[in-house]
């Protein structure tokens, strides 16, 4: 905690300790929660311009690499989805079940809301909300496999955290429209490897793990395809 000189002592923000003090931690989750919220790209971080209006506001702050707010947002998520957890292990009540279409801003791409409804213990309603990645094209197969496959991608994504996989990148899938998109697959998939490994060893529903020489082939044809 450091002492800020700039500040006025009646400052009342959640980064102060009540006499004007900052607290880098305090404004590294609230920097998290401003680029979740209005879905920033990480390198804003990088930005020459934001950097320097973040240092006229306060000095004293270390501006984070990508990395690291990166690292900031997924504890940020994790803790969320453990009292998520929590709280669905109390719920009596049934829960229902809504979805339905969501385009990003960032990127274009099609996302799956899927949001249960119930009430607690004392008849407060609750939400609870997900985003799933749809392929196009946006049919009735596809959202009902999405709606399907949102329980795969939670233990695939628990399994990414055991292994401590240094890849966020999501799985691509092996679109016929897509001249690149073949490639984009085998090289994504390729760097989950470890991941596959250990579904194939904890999750029962998972029976599809590729041999050795699978993943070797993978490896050639990837090398071959990047190169167009």
């Amino acid at each position: 905690m450091l002492k800020c000189p700039n500040r006025p002592r009646d400052a009342q923000n959640e980064g102060d300790t009540g006499g004007g003090y900052f607290d880098q931690d305090v404004s590294r989750k609230k920097l998290a929660h401003a680029i979740i919220l209005h879905e920033y790209s990480l390198s804003i971080v990088d930005h020459v311009g934001f950097r320097n209006f973040v240092a006229s506001l306060q000095p004293m702050f270390k501006m984070v690499s990508r990395n690291t707010i990166k690292n900031d947002i997924i504890k940020i998520f994790d803790n969320l989805k453990s009292q998520t957890s929590m709280l669905l292990e109390k719920v009596t009540s049934r829960i229902a079940i809504t979805t339905d279409m969501w385009t990003s801003n960032s990127n274009k791409k099609g996302f799956m809301t899927i949001t249960g409804h119930f009430t607690d213990d004392s008849w407060r309603l609750q939400s609870i909300l997900r985003f799933a990645y749809v392929p196009a094209p946006h049919d009735k197969d596809a959202l009902c496999g999405a709606l399907v496959n949102s329980g795969k991608i939670d233990r695939f994504e628990e399994a990414t955290r055991l292994v401590h996989c240094s890849c966020y990148k999501k799985l691509e899938y092996d679109c016929p429209t897509r001249w690149n998109s073949t490639y984009l697959m085998l090289r994504t998939t390729i760097k989950y490897k470890e991941v596959f490994n250990k579904l194939s060893l904890t999750d029962t529903n998972y029976k599809s793990y590729p041999t050795e020489e699978q993943w070797s082939n993978a490896e050639d044809v990837s090398d071959k395809l990047k190169l167009f």
